[in-house]
């Protein structure tokens, strides 16, 4: 009997401890559960700040090219500002170099209103470029076109002279104008000419006019002598100017 007891006492403890064991591993499990559900909700949760997390870098990108555009077109403005900048520093030089220009023009079309077969502004246009070539003053160019033709750029001579600054062919030629009838290029061959006499002159404008008037070859005394009327002529209008 008393063994029989002891047998029924282990298997109650037996019993027990299985019930026990049960309710723990019920709650065991309960408690896994529980942190399933909490590790799903964190991981949902993890997942949604991702995603937010990824739609403002994409907002931020968005942001980033949206300014890298404005500041390219903040850049091509500033080019176009500073192109412009310079192209108005350009027309503003060209126009200062056309009113200085102008000045030193204006006096001698002036000078020129009784002028015959082209416009006074167009010679003094071509004074102004073939004495600035050549380093001559204008007003002596201006004074020998007075006194060898009166300006009148269709003029010839009897001893075959032509144009405006009564060039001899043979001269013309020498000088390498190319069109006796050009009186743009009569006035730049002239002025050529007449800064030869200056230096063969020494500088010495009476006597290069002189030059200019009787040729080069002649000694000077014997050029001064023959010149002497046309050089007065031509100083004449050189200070009446």
């Amino acid at each position: 009997m008393q063994r029989l007891g002891r047998i029924r006492l282990v298997w109650g403890l037996l019993l027990v401890l299985c019930l026990l064991a049960g309710r723990e591993f019920v709650a065991n499990r309960r408690l896994l559960q529980d942190y399933q559900n909490l590790l799903a909700e964190s991981q949902a949760l993890l997942e949604a700040q991702q995603a937010e997390l990824n739609a403002q870098q994409a907002e931020l990108a968005a942001r980033q090219a949206e300014l890298d555009a404005r500041q390219a077109e903040l850049e091509s403005l500033l080019d176009e500002v500073q192109q412009l900048r310079a192209t108005l520093e350009a027309t503003e030089q060209r126009l200062r170099e056309y009113e200085a220009y102008y000045e030193r023009i204006r006096p001698i079309a002036a000078a020129l209103r009784s002028a015959r077969g082209a416009d006074p502004w167009a010679i003094a246009a071509q004074i102004e470029r073939s004495s600035r070539r050549w380093g001559v003053d204008p007003w002596l160019v201006v004074a020998v076109g007075f006194a060898e033709s009166s300006w009148n750029v269709h003029a010839r001579g009897r001893a075959g002279e032509v144009g405006p600054m009564q060039v001899m062919p043979a001269t013309y030629r020498a000088m390498g104008g190319k069109h006796l009838g050009d009186w743009r290029e009569n006035i730049d061959v002239g002025t050529r000419y007449l800064a030869l006499m200056l230096d063969h002159a020494q500088g010495d404008v009476r006597l290069a006019v002189a030059y200019y008037n009787a040729g080069p070859s002649r000694p000077a005394a014997v050029v001064r002598q023959i010149s002497a009327r046309h050089v007065e002529r031509v100083m004449q209008y050189r200070y009446l100017l």
